[in-house]
């Protein structure tokens, strides 16, 4: 009987208590298409820093979680464009427009990955800004006939420490069934 108590106890514990800074928190993002576990602080990106920071990126499209002090960004983005599933095939290509899009970058890694069970393009480069370097790390991939890009990115002094952080993230992605969503 205590036994049981004390399991209960634990199990309490455990549901209740926030993350630590170093544990990593389950997010949904995309309306609940992904789930990601980040680390715990970041929250949505203010909309002003939003826009600075992607202006590419429509106000009403995607998730931007962000570190407290805005040096580290996590963002999760599915444009409408149509896009195949089959990775193998659409990586090569969407290497090309990724090196002429960032051409003054410094390339650490162009890839085809496995996560989740899926082929994903992984691409990871330095690119500059005027307050330093920024650390770019990404997945994109194919699901449904659209893209889904998550991309972890980092500057400043926490750039170090947060991109040391970005494969657990980036591994960390779920793509989430009709069912999942539900629960």
């Amino acid at each position: 009987m205590v036994c049981r108590f004390l399991a209960g106890l634990v199990v309490l514990l455990l549901c209740v208590l926030p993350c630590r800074a170093e544990e990593r928190c389950p997010v949904s993002l995309l309306q609940g298409l992904v789930s990601l576990e980040v680390p715990e602080g970041l929250s949505p990106l203010a909309p002003d820093l939003r826009k600075a920071k992607f202006p590419d990126l429509p106000p009403d499209a995607g998730d931007v979680l962000a570190s407290r002090d805005g040096s580290a960004t996590v963002a999760a983005y599915s444009p409408e464009t149509p896009f195949p599933d089959d990775m193998a095939t659409a990586r090569p290509v969407l290497s090309m427009e990724m090196r002429e899009l960032y051409p003054d970058a410094r390339w650490l890694r162009d890839e085809l990955v496995m996560v989740d069970g899926r082929f994903c393009a992984r691409f990871e480069f330095e690119t500059s800004a005027p307050d330093g370097p920024i650390h770019n790390d990404m997945l994109v991939l194919g699901h449904e006939g659209r893209m889904l890009i998550l991309a972890v990115s980092a500057g400043g002094q926490s750039r170090e420490r947060w991109m040391r952080r970005s494969e657990e993230i980036l591994q960390s992605l779920r793509i989430m069934t009709p069912t999942d969503r539900q629960h």
